[in-house]
C-alpha cells in the first residue's frame, strides 16, 4: 500500500474512543496521515503506552511489538515487520 492508499484508509476511520491503530508502512509522512483524520497521529516510540483514538506509525528503522499495553521497539531483523507486531499481539491477547 502506498502512502496515498494508506491516507485514504485513515481518512475513512471515523474518531473512535475505543481503538487504537498501528501503523507499520516505510515511510509515511506524519504531516500528511494528520491531515486526513481526527485521530492524533503520534510517531511510535518505545515504552509509549498506547491510547485509544490514536494512531501510531512505526518509525522505518524499526520493528513494532506490543509488551502489554505499550509499544516496543525493536531493531530490523526480518523481511516482514509486521510479523512481529501480530506475534505481539496475539501474545498479549493469551495473556490477558
Amino acid at each position: 500500500m502506498d502512502g496515498d492508499a494508506l491516507a485514504r484508509l485513515l481518512e475513512g476511520l471515523p474518531a473512535h474512543d475505543s481503538m487504537a491503530v498501528v501503523v507499520s508502512h516505510p515511510a509515511p509522512a506524519l504531516d500528511r496521515l494528520h491531515a486526513g483524520t481526527r485521530m492524533p497521529v503520534v510517531r511510535a516510540s518505545h515504552g509509549l503506552p498506547l491510547r485509544p483514538g490514536h494512531i501510531y506509525v512505526s518509525p522505518p528503522e524499526a520493528r513494532v511489538a506490543l509488551a502489554g499495553q505499550a509499544l516496543e521497539l525493536l531493531p530490523p531483523r526480518q523481511p516482514m515487520p509486521q510479523d512481529c507486531f501480530w506475534r505481539s499481539l496475539a501474545g498479549t491477547a493469551r495473556t490477558g
